[in-house]
């Protein structure tokens, strides 16, 4: 009976999480991508339900095994925007998927509890700080590179003068920034006033010229902020557009979380222990989650840093 109990408190604690997210995301107060978040972050603490609830091992199987299914439905068929990106990521689905291989690693074999439930907590949370540092860094440096709402560099130096952002209408590529020279008078040879030419490119004679990149005709597309294509473009430094900064942030943030659940799982380690174990872990996820691809850190986060601790110290 306390089994059954447990599950519907699960099911209701999931669905809660899930409804008001999607509820703040509908009405506007939040954006899809922090509702996805949120639930990230807070679906992983039915961990701690499951260990004070349920003992049947069946019993903690349904409710990760059912969220398989609901969230790929929910995916496919986009029925709650809290979930459900553009971009069609399968993250949802490996999250309850690892909390299913962790519920068969605990309740079926030998892993400790509170080491499945470290691997779920540097998951949630490593994972969302990484996401969200990763993500002001990379705004801030696409800010420092063109400056705000500008399509080219904005860095002035002593020898380089600001550049003056163009008019209304006129394409904001780097070489329109460029200041106009003194010559240059439409159709001539010389550069058409505000469209100043790339210094690699052939000069035409006349415009509307095939290989002017910057006039109708040209086969260049000028160059757009973010455009992937775009020289000055901001590029991550990482693949899947991770960033070096969320790594560092998921790392603090693994370690502090890892510490009192290395305590609990090692209630005769000794301080050094549980520090060493808690930095293993911590780095061990940053790893997995830089490295890791395609919404797929939410398999091997948690299953690499339990793995790995319950190898080295248990």
């Amino acid at each position: 009976m306390t089994d059954l109990m447990g599950l519907g408190i699960s099911y209701g604690f999931i669905a809660g999480v899930i409804g008001v997210a999607s509820r703040l995301v509908a009405s506007g107060r939040m954006g899809a991508k922090a509702g996805r978040k949120v639930i990230h972050v807070l679906v992983g603490h039915w961990w701690f339900l499951a260990m004070a609830l349920i003992r049947q091992p069946w019993v903690a199987l349904i409710g990760p095994g059912s969220f398989v299914i609901i969230n790929a439905l929910i995916i496919r068929l986009k029925l709650l925007p809290a979930l459900s990106g553009r971009d069609k990521n399968y993250g949802t689905v490996y999250y309850p998927l690892s909390l299913l291989v962790l519920v068969v690693l605990v309740w079926y074999g030998d892993l400790n509890a509170w080491i499945g439930a470290l691997g779920m907590m540097i998951m949630c949370w490593g994972d969302a700080a990484a996401a969200l540092v990763g993500e002001a860094w990379t705004a801030r440096r696409a800010n420092q590179v063109h400056g705000p709402g500008s399509g080219g560099s904005t860095r002035a130096g002593p020898d380089r003068p600001s550049p003056t952002p163009p008019p209304p209408g006129t394409l904001s590529s780097p070489a329109a920034l460029r200041p106009e020279p003194d010559s240059g008078t439409p159709g001539g040879n010389g550069e058409a006033p505000g469209t100043g030419l790339p210094s690699n490119s052939h000069a035409p004679d006349r415009p509307g010229d095939s290989h002017s990149p910057d006039r109708p005709g040209g086969s260049h597309t000028p160059d757009r902020a973010g455009d992937c294509h775009s020289p000055t473009a901001p590029r991550s430094s990482s693949p899947g557009k991770k960033t070096l900064a969320g790594s560092l942030a998921m790392g603090v943030v693994s370690f502090i979380v890892a510490l009192p659940l290395v305590a609990l799982a090692l209630p005769e380690a000794g301080p050094g222990t549980v520090l060493a174990a808690s930095a293993t872990a911590a780095l061990t996820g940053s790893v997995l989650e830089y490295l890791t691809p395609l919404g797929l850190d939410n398999i091997s986060v948690p299953l690499g840093t339990a793995g790995i601790l319950w190898i080295l110290f248990l």
